[in-house]
């Protein structure tokens, strides 16, 4: 049996040689073999012999990378994990294409390893991108869970910011401004109520995507889709309790004017939602 600090010295000369590979395509000196019943070191052996034989960008290398990447994950490696899950990706996209959705799962861990290691605007950015990605595809169900999974996740958020609290995603993206697309406002400070609507918009367009995805592919029996429909009906609750008029409306999540959509062409955070 290897005793464990000798285990966790192997890993983490595993961890560098690995990305000694990955990065400069360097082959590791055999005085650094390692314990064979190490499964990053079976995987990087795996990776030699591909890069050897097919070159760097192979596909063959997406199994071998993506598996070292949840390793690093589960050792906390986190610099390791995701400069091996970003190789993944790069394989990916060169091989079926720069918008492909094989690369979803690959950015879903990457953005978890942000918010593990604390890193909120390198989460923020990677998943406004995620979202670019998937609104390029609104006709495929592989989409559906993406969005109520950021919808799920802009919720809690939302949840915080009633509780009182100003998590990190409320200056990230920029909601103290109506239209963050805009010159001129502050993003550090403002009206908490035009906060809670803007992320409340976002969140409810999220689930009415989806719905959209599943409505366009004929599953109108599914349960999913009753869920996610109840979901958007209780946001629409949700404003009608915390925000009225003057004359006793719901402040609407659409905007005034008709022309009012086209200020934020694929993320407007005032979408048709309760239309």
């Amino acid at each position: 049996m290897v005793p464990l600090g000798a285990r966790q010295a192997h890993r983490s000369i595993a961890s560098a040689v690995t990305l000694l590979v990955l990065l400069v395509g360097l082959r590791p000196h055999p005085s650094l073999a390692l314990e064979p019943d190490l499964e990053d070191d079976r995987l990087l052996d795996q990776v030699q012999e591909t890069l050897s034989r097919d070159g760097p960008y192979s596909l063959a290398l997406l199994e071998p990378l993506t598996r070292l990447g949840e390793l690093y994950q589960e050792s906390e490696d986190h610099a390791l994990a995701l400069a091996t899950l970003e190789r993944a990706v790069q394989v990916v996209r060169i091989n079926r294409g720069l918008h492909s959705l094989d690369q979803v799962p690959l950015l879903r861990q990457i953005i978890r390893i942000e918010e593990v290691r604390g890193n909120d605007a390198g989460a923020w950015d990677r998943e406004q991108k995620l979202l670019a990605l998937v609104r390029r595809h609104r006709d495929d169900l592989r989409t559906v869970g993406v969005l109520r999974h950021i919808a799920d996740k802009q919720m809690e958020v939302l949840a915080r910011v009633l509780a009182g609290k100003r998590p990190p995603q409320v200056l990230l993206g920029c909601f103290y401004q109506q239209w963050p697309n805009r010159d001129g406002g502050s993003c550090h400070a403002g009206s908490r109520s035009t906060v809670i609507q803007g992320m409340l918009a976002e969140a409810q367009r999220n689930y009415a995507d989806a719905i959209g995805v599943m409505l366009h592919n004929g599953l109108y029996g599914s349960d999913e889709l009753r869920e996610l429909e109840l979901q958007v009906l209780h946001g629409v609750d949700l404003l009608r309790s915390l925000n009225h008029d003057g004359r006793g409306y719901p402040v609407p999540m659409v905007p005034g004017q008709v022309q009012a959509s086209s200020l934020e062409p694929w993320r407007s955070r005032m979408a048709l939602v309760a239309a």
